[in-house]
């Protein structure tokens, strides 16, 4: 029991003595036993970076001092997300607690981003359709407006033309005759309180034509004579329509210095206006569907045309040196071929929603033309609609019912896109090798971007996919060089072969809440492309 005892107590001396030894190794002091040691912050400075997702971009930070701590910058912002901190890793699975983390290194911070799910902010809006809330009249103009369905206090309103008139036809109020004027009026189809009138100029020359049964006017007569050089032709005489202007009627008549034809005229003869050098302007209306051989020859005029597609080539050919403007009224619907060839002096032209086709050459040589708008309406084109057209601009309502070879004649001048709201799918080919084309917004509408839809689209700097979209067909955006970056959105779940060939290191493709390919990606999506891919998920 003693040697018990005994062993317990000089093993107990030896864990005793064996901790005093330890304790005493200890330096618990500096290099010279003082004051004790406080761990000293990293030397030297280093640099943060922000990666800002997708997001704005927020300048980097430059000398920051080992161990300090770095002030907050300004939270970036990026469309249809909200800011949600920075994270020290990509997986966004530390916060940076700006109040207590110090920089001991070089290191990133890496943009959360959580989708904008409320309808604020920067939302890609979808729109209603537009309303009237101020009627249009003939003179003052109206007001639209349309509603955002996500939210519907968000709204937008635009101006809408003043209709105005729509004339009726010219009727005689006071018959004409050899010496005293006549005076005719008509009535405005969108409201019967707006008349016009004119004078008739008294003693022109007339003959009867077709079966007795209308008037030819044949000659200036005594007109010029009675003091009248501004002549407007009269739309009944001795109450019978006026419908032709005979040939030669008013060949060198020198002193004329203004036509007005009226509305009931349908047919211009050979030489009728030739030589009549006072003459500077003329307007031809929708009704005349003749105009014959050297109608115009040797004259200094700028035409006005109520185009009318049924008007013989003969009549077109007779006044293309001189046609400047033309208005295609609503009721038209097709454009025919060469309708407006080698009208040098047109600049531009306003196709109305009404037209459905333009066929081959309509425009082709018309080397002043600057200007032309397509409208929705447009679903065909034939081929070389503007050909030679070296100075045109196309700005183009685009409608995806149009075939892809039909709208080529539109791409080759094609600088700007408007895609309606409504617009489901961007067909195949739709803008191929428009490289004049800047840039493109697609609406929230639009749920497929088809194949090579905008390839080598050269000229594009800017295009915003909604994420309304869920494919993006083979070669879409295939030679897009001009694009510095574009952002996929997380809606789209396939992405066809070669999708941006052609692209290089020098431009950037953001990808959305997402950290790799889903499975409906193609596995050669992103073949034949340098692009810098960033996973924003």
């Amino acid at each position: 029991m003693k040697k018990q005892i005994l062993r317990r107590f000089i093993v107990a001396v030896l864990t005793a003595l064996c901790c005093v030894f330890a304790f005493a190794a200890c330096d618990f002091g500096g290099d010279d036993g003082g004051d004790p040691i406080i761990p000293k912050p990293p030397a030297g400075t280093f640099e943060v970076a922000f990666d800002s997702r997708g997001g704005s971009d927020v300048a980097k930070l430059a000398n920051v001092a080992g161990g300090s701590k770095i002030t907050k910058p300004t939270d970036p912002t990026r469309a249809d997300y909200i800011f949600d901190g920075w994270f020290k890793e990509v997986g966004y699975i530390n916060a940076w607690d700006f109040s207590a983390d110090t920089v001991t290194r070089d290191i990133t911070l890496y943009a959360k981003w959580a989708p904008d799910e409320n309808g604020g902010g920067t939302h890609t809006h979808t729109w209603s359709a537009w309303t009237a809330t101020t009627p249009a009249t003939c003179t003052t103009a109206g007001v639209e407006t349309r509603t955002c369905t996500t939210n519907p206090t968000h709204t937008e309103t635009r101006p809408v033309d003043a209709l105005g008139h729509d004339w009726g036809a010219w009727t005689a109020t006071t018959p004409v005759t050899e010496t005293t004027p006549g005076a005719e009026t008509r009535v405005c189809k969108h409201d019967s309180s707006h008349t016009e009138t004119r004078v008739s100029t008294p003693g022109l020359a007339y003959r009867l034509i077709n079966d007795d049964a209308a008037y030819e006017v044949s000659g200036a007569g005594t007109a010029l004579q009675l003091g009248y050089t501004e002549i407007v032709i009269p739309s009944q005489y001795q109450g019978l329509p006026v419908t032709s202007i005979g040939d030669q009627a008013f060949r060198r008549q020198y002193s004329i210095t203004s036509v007005i034809i009226s509305d009931s005229v349908t047919n211009i003869g050979r030489y009728a206006f030739s030589d009549c050098t006072g003459l500077t302007s003329l307007t031809i209306p929708f009704n005349v569907t003749s105009i014959n051989n050297y109608a115009f020859e040797n004259t200094n005029l700028s035409i006005t045309w109520y185009y009318n597609p049924v008007l013989a080539s003969t009549g077109r050919i007779s006044m293309s040196s001189s046609l400047t403007t033309v208005i295609i009224l609503n009721s038209v619907t097709r454009i025919e071929s060469y309708a407006f060839a080698d009208c040098i002096g047109l600049t531009s032209v306003i196709i109305p929603d009404g037209v459905t086709r333009i066929d081959s050459y309509a425009f082709a040589g018309c080397t002043g033309l600057t200007s032309v708008i397509i409208p929705f309406s447009v679903t065909n084109t034939g081929d070389d609609v503007f050909r030679n057209c070296v100075n045109l601009s196309v700005t183009w309502y685009y409608n995806p019912v149009i075939p892809a070879p039909s709208s080529r004649s539109i791409r080759l001048y094609l600088t700007t896109v408007i895609i309606p709201d409504g617009v489901k799918s961007i067909s195949g080919w739709a803008f191929n090798g428009a490289a004049n084309l800047t840039d493109v917004t697609i609406p929230g509408s639009v749920t497929r971007i088809y194949n090579e839809a905008f390839q080598n689209c050269t000229g594009l700097t800017s295009i915003t996919i909604p994420n309304s979209v869920t494919l993006i067909g083979f070669y879409a955006f295939s030679g897009c060089t001009g694009l510095t970056s574009i952002t996929i959105p997380s809606g789209v779940t396939s992405i066809e072969h070669y999708a941006f060939a052609g692209w290089t290191n020098a431009q950037t493709i953001n990808i959305e809440s997402r950290s790799s390919a889903p499975s409906g990606w193609y596995s050669n999506w992103n073949s034949d492309c340098d692009a810098n891919i960033v996973w924003l998920g």
